[in-house]
């Protein structure tokens, strides 16, 4: 639950809330979530920058904002502010962009899952690996925004996710007395690769046609939010 301070609305903690899960976002991501027009969700952003509950990155366009350290504090918000390189915050914008996407085009109930909340079941994801879910059962979604070879989606499903350090995930076989091999292919039901390289859809399809990727999978192009050298 949200800790109320001082000079904040209810509306406030809501577009905070919004922020938090997000974690990055443009003004146009944060109006879709937050059921706005792009006018208000300017006015929004502007208060909440004004009493120093956002930050914006600003160095290219189009703008995104997440939390400040104090906003972090008053949502609860499970991640700590740190140095993130744009190629790292680009991979966040795209999830929120391709969640948008394709809750308007196939899914609407398709939501990103908090990749915390994987931790329990021994899954760690890693750069360019989301997590989502459709109904019940859970997708992954890998987004290429780095000219990625075809065969890391093969590599990615097979790799075998370090547990030793993993408390939630011991208890959880402690408890169960049941250890299932954390891989993704033993967690997922689905596999959609998006990539922001139109070119590259057909070098994915060449390349699964000959070793297919052992889930069922979907091949997308979004174009790039931000374009990074």
């Amino acid at each position: 639950m949200a800790k109320r301070s001082k000079g904040i609305s209810e509306s406030d903690i809501e577009a905070l809330n919004e922020f938090k899960r997000l974690r990055f976002a443009t003004r146009e991501q944060f109006a879709y979530w937050g059921g706005l027009s792009p006018s208000s969700a300017h006015r929004v952003i502007a208060k909440l920058l004004e009493a120093s509950l956002l930050k914006v990155y600003s160095e290219q366009r189009p703008h995104v904002y997440r939390l400040s350290d104090s906003a972090a504090a008053i949502v609860g918000a499970e991640y700590q502010q740190r140095w993130h390189s744009a190629n790292a915050i680009h991979q966040y914008l795209m999830r929120n962009q391709f969640e948008i996407f394709y809750r308007g085009h196939k899914e609407p109930d398709f939501r990103m899952v908090n990749r915390n909340r994987l931790k329990s079941f021994g899954l760690n994801a890693q750069v360019a690996e989301h997590p989502a879910r459709t109904g019940n059962e859970l997708t992954l979604v890998v987004i290429d925004d780095y000219l990625m070879r075809p065969s890391r989606v093969h590599d990615l499903l097979d790799r075998v996710h370090e547990t030793k350090n993993n408390e939630l995930y011991l208890e959880r076989v402690r408890q169960s007395g049941n250890a299932i091999i954390p891989t993704w292919r033993n967690a997922v039901k689905k596999v959609i690769v998006v990539t922001t390289f139109e070119k590259q859809l057909p070098v994915y399809r060449r390349a699964y046609s000959r070793k297919s990727i052992p889930l069922p999978h979907e091949l997308y192009y979004l174009p790039a939010i931000w374009r990074l050298s």
